[in-house]
């Protein structure tokens, strides 16, 4: 039986430069962004054993290569501790995290797929720690000078950090990839937040091409109805796929060539077949509700949910559909089982 509706937080901000930006948003959210600090503390020392201030120390390393390529971003985060009254350093922490802890946890699943109308879809369900159900994302409905975008982001965090729509009709979704190492450079949030200012697929491409990277990890582009492409960026290599009828991504590289034992998990695997499956099944006729369909899913783990034994493991914490071509994204608080997408318009 569906459970009582609940809904993403959605908050509009509108600003003339990244600072700004950052301070309102912080501002605004500061509660917020204060009590998931706090929950955060105790989730890195539960499953990482990691404590604050030696995160601080480490995330140092990565100020460098970030203030010469985004120095503006550095602003934004400025902007936003400030806004929230708490500490720089906590939150580049929140913003590297992915490089600084590997949790091992089940994640996202991504689809991009054309519809009837000749229009692409994207959809995604965002899998990261349980605790984020409790205020740990936010719908962002942005504007810094002329640049607008609707950005499904972590409490905390830059924008635009799990799923993200632009004013030029660029679209796009980040999904995880083994990253048991990592190596100082420009992390992925802030690639991620830099792909939210571009107009074209190529040149989000060329940014999340980026020698510089920290980590593995594949973004799944749509550029209205004209393109969609698939990136995994590895370190050494990366691999480019092109989409004709639909384009899917779980955790695990796609070609044999770059799978081994740690990177391509059996669940991964199966999410994806599961996906196509789905999609296969339903051609020439899929639809929004076939994509809604797939997020829903539980055969595989698609639409995952939390293990009671285990309360800080992950689960599906979001969902979000995206249609560049009539510019909006449906958000759904956790799992798309038993909550309603929400729309929003960018305008």
């Amino acid at each position: 039986m569906p459970t009582a509706q609940r809904t993403i937080s959605h908050i509009k901000i509108k600003a003339d430069d990244n600072y700004e930006f950052g301070f309102k948003l912080g501002k605004a959210l500061g509660a917020q962004i204060k009590d998931r600090i706090e929950k955060n503390k105790a989730v890195y020392h539960a499953l990482g054993r990691r404590h604050m201030p030696g995160l601080i120390k480490d995330a140092q390393g990565f100020l460098p290569k970030i203030k010469r390529k985004f120095p503006e971003l550095i602003e934004e985060i400025k902007g936003m501790s400030q806004g929230a009254g708490v500490a720089f350093e906590e939150l580049l922490v929140l913003n590297c995290e992915e490089e600084l802890l590997d949790f091992f946890i089940p994640r996202c699943t991504s689809v991009a797929v054309h519809i009837g109308n000749g229009e692409i879809l994207l959809g995604h369900n965002e899998d990261w720690l349980s605790t984020y159900r409790q205020q740990g994302m936010i719908l962002v409905d942005g504007q810094i000078k002329q640049l607008k975008f609707l950005a499904l982001s972590f409490m905390g965090q830059l924008v635009g950090t799990s799923c993200a729509l632009n004013s030029y009709g660029l679209t796009y979704t980040v999904n995880s990839l083994c990253n048991e190492r990592f190596r100082y450079g420009i992390p992925r949030n802030f690639l991620l937040r830099n792909i939210l200012e571009k107009r074209y697929l190529k040149d989000a491409e060329h940014v999340l091409l980026s020698p510089s990277r920290t980590i593995a990890a594949n973004t799944l582009c749509v550029w209205r109805a004209m393109a969609m492409d698939d990136i995994e960026a590895f370190w050494g290599h990366h691999q480019l796929f092109h989409g004709k009828k639909w384009l899917v991504h779980t955790n695990h590289p796609l070609l044999g060539k770059d799978q081994n034992q740690k990177n391509t998990d059996v669940e991964s695997i199966r999410r994806y077949q599961r996906v196509c499956e789905i999609l296969t099944a339903t051609q020439p006729n899929i639809e929004e509700s076939t994509l809604k369909r797939v997020l829903k899913d539980h055969r595989a783990g698609i639409c995952g949910h939390p293990k009671s034994a285990h309360s800080y493991w992950g689960s599906t914490v979001a969902s979000a559909i995206v249609n560049p071509s009539e510019r909006w994204i449906e958000v759904c608080y956790s799992n798309p089982c038993r909550h309603k997408y929400f729309r929003y318009y960018l305008k």
